[in-house]
């Protein structure tokens, strides 16, 4: 099915360390930085963040994101022929 924009599907993934941050105003949130630089996933002029909910205390998010850097081993990113982005991404070969 060649004219189905799945079939065009571009996966990317990252190996990343989630890191606690805070907001200016003090909330925490999760960063996912990436590990090494050669990471296409986001690039280097990019940022890649999870909000927490509301009332979420500094304590709690590092617990985390101590158990994301234990359990997720990479971050996948999968941009469809039908994605603005995707003609931003050049094809692999």
């Amino acid at each position: 099915m060649a004219d189905d924009p799945r079939s065009l599907a571009r996966t990317e993934r990252g190996d990343f360390l989630f890191a606690v941050k805070e907001y200016g105003d003090g909330t925490p949130f999760i960063a996912a930085e990436p590990r090494r630089l050669t990471t296409t996933l986001i690039g280097g002029d990019a940022f890649l963040a999870f909000d927490l909910n509301p009332g979420v205390k500094m304590a709690q998010a590092q617990s985390i994101a101590e158990y994301l850097n234990k359990n997720i081993s990479s971050v996948a990113f999968t941009v469809f022929g039908t994605h603005p982005m995707f003609k931003a991404i050049p094809p692999k070969g």
